[in-house]
Parts: structure tokens; C-alpha cells; sequence
């Protein structure tokens, strides 16, 4: 059955990239080019088109939209450990893995996972292999007293934050009522936050929804933001942030007032479970994708 499939596919001009199939021998999955899948799918169903009438073969389905993601190197070779590392880099970025395969040489481990989620696995995997220090995004809702108090803090520790347990935290997001500042790289989170977001040139008008965006589509994997308002408007943005980028954000807010709505609080459970995210309710914190990390 291997060779008839692999052999239709190189006659419809089809070049395979990746090839997997479990011992049960129930399906084979291969990874052609997009522009190639239709080819391949057509001459496969012409090929087995008896078969699968007779119901000895299901159907032939293509999945589109898909990334290749390999990891390669002679170091992998009988080291253990490294498919566990590269797989709990992804489940952590909350990345579902539709095939696996890997050669017996060891030499190489190859997932494939949705086009959406390439980037955030690529940046999760080389993360995790390569980068000594633990990178953390962070946005603030609120630069009032609380929160700049923290956003000093920040400024404070970062270099202790860095050398003695090895986090690089980087402020992506600053947003008030009214105005906010946003930074691919980092903002310095010991500046005068009043003054920087009364500068047009160097703010945009307040948007939490592009605020969730904003840090869920930045290469770095772990998220945290922190609401340090007493304001109604940031808590009815938890949910929206948690499923944006299908893994993505954190939500964080003070005590000064309780949520509201136990339908409010079991959505928010709901979901939490089904992002593998944590929930911390003495500080009313949403974490999303990544363990919050907190002394």
C-alpha cells in the first residue's frame, strides 16, 4: 500500500517532505507543499478510487495550512531527553502537534503543526534549546499608583530578575483609560508613564483588545498582564484575552474589587482548563500558556 501511494505521488510531480505512519499501519500521513496538495490529492483518489469504494480505505483527506518544524543535530544522537524537551516546549505554547516523525538515526525530530502556530513554536523550541534566560512579556492595565509602583519595581529587579534567576522581563504594553504605548522589544518601565503617554507620537488610543493581539503575536512565549485597576472594563476582557492566539495571554488584577458573576467565573474555568492555563484567586490572576512565576 506504501509503495502504491508514494509512487502516485511521485508520478502527479509531487515532492514528499515528511512521512509518518504508526506500527497499527491504520493511515499514513505525509507532508507535501500546499501548492502540490491538490495534485496529490487528486491523482491519490483517482489511484484508490476502487478501494475506496470497497470501503477498504476510508478517504484520502488533506489538512492545509500546515508548517514543518524540525530539529536537527548530530548532539541528539542517544542524548535522552530531547524529544521530551521539544515537546513540552510546544505543549507549553500550547502548539498541537498533528504528526511526529523521526528518523532512526536520531539525527532529526520533525512535528507538524498549523501555519498559525508556526512562529510561536519555532521561538518556543529554540527558546527552550538555545536561550539561557527565560524571556517574559508583560503588559500593565492601569499606570495609577499600583501599577507604576510595580512598573518601578520592575525597573528595580530586572537585572537581579536576569542574573540570579535567569528571567529576561521585557514591558511590551503600558495602556491607561485613555492611551497607550506599545513596544515589539521592551519599554523602559522606569519612565515617567504620565508624561510618555500624554506624547501622540509616542502612544495610540487605549484598546485592550489590540493590547491582548499585541502580545500574543510576539515571538516571546510567556505572557503575563497585570491589572492594576479597580476599573470593570479590563475583567471583561480576561476571556477575550485567554483564547486570543489559542493559548496566549495572562490576565492579572488587584484585590480591590471581586469579579463579578459566578457564569463569569465558570466560563473563565472552563476555559482555563481547556488552555491549560492556571488561575490564582487570592490576586485574581488568569496565567495563560506558561506557569506564572512568582516567589
Amino acid at each position: 500500500m506504501a509503495s502504491a501511494i508514494f509512487t502516485t505521488v511521485r508520478d502527479a510531480a509531487c515532492n514528499v517532505v515528511m512521512i509518518s505512519q504508526a506500527s497499527s499501519e491504520h493511515s499514513i500521513c505525509f507532508a507535501v507543499k500546499g501548492d502540490e496538495a491538490d495534485r496529490a490529492v487528486g491523482a491519490l483518489r483517482a489511484r484508490f478510487a476502487d478501494t475506496i469504494a470497497a470501503g477498504r480505505i476510508s478517504a484520502v483527506e488533506v489538512i492545509r495550512d500546515c508548517a514543518v518544524l524540525a530539529a536537527v543535530g548530530r548532539g541528539m544522537c542517544e542524548r535522552k531527553g530531547v524529544a521530551a524537551t521539544m515537546f513540552s516546549a510546544l505543549a507549553k505554547a500550547n502548539v498541537n502537534i498533528r504528526s511526529i516523525a523521526q528518523g532512526c538515526s536520531e539525527y532529526n525530530i520533525t512535528v507538524l503543526v498549523d501555519q498559525k502556530d508556526s512562529v510561536r513554536a519555532l521561538r518556543a523550541v529554540h527558546g527552550r534549546f538555545y536561550l539561557a534566560t527565560l524571556p517574559l512579556a508583560v503588559a500593565v492595565v492601569g499606570p495609577g499608583l499600583i501599577g507604576r509602583t510595580f512598573l518601578a519595581q520592575l525597573a528595580e529587579q530586572a537585572a537581579a530578575l536576569r542574573e540570579e534567576f535567569d528571567i529576561d522581563v521585557r514591558v511590551l504594553g503600558v495602556a491607561s483609560s485613555t492611551r497607550m504605548a506599545l513596544s515589539d522589544t521592551g519599554l523602559d518601565p522606569g519612565a515617567d508613564w504620565a508624561a510618555l503617554l500624554a506624547r501622540p507620537e509616542a502612544s495610540v488610543p487605549a484598546d485592550l483588545t489590540l493590547l491582548g493581539r499585541h502580545l500574543a503575536s510576539n515571538y516571546v512565549p510567556n505572557c503575563v498582564i497585570v491589572d492594576a485597576t479597580a476599573s470593570a472594563s479590563p475583567p471583561a476582557h480576561y476571556l477575550e484575552w485567554m483564547k486570543v492566539r489559542e493559548r496566549e495571554s495572562e490576565g492579572e488584577r488587584g484585590g480591590e474589587r471581586e469579579r463579578e458573576g459566578e457564569r463569569e467565573r465558570r466560563r473563565t474555568r472552563t476555559v482555563r482548563k481547556r488552555k491549560k492555563t492556571h488561575f490564582f484567586s487570592p490576586s485574581q490572576t488568569l496565567s495563560l500558556n506558561q506557569p506564572s512565576l512568582k516567589n
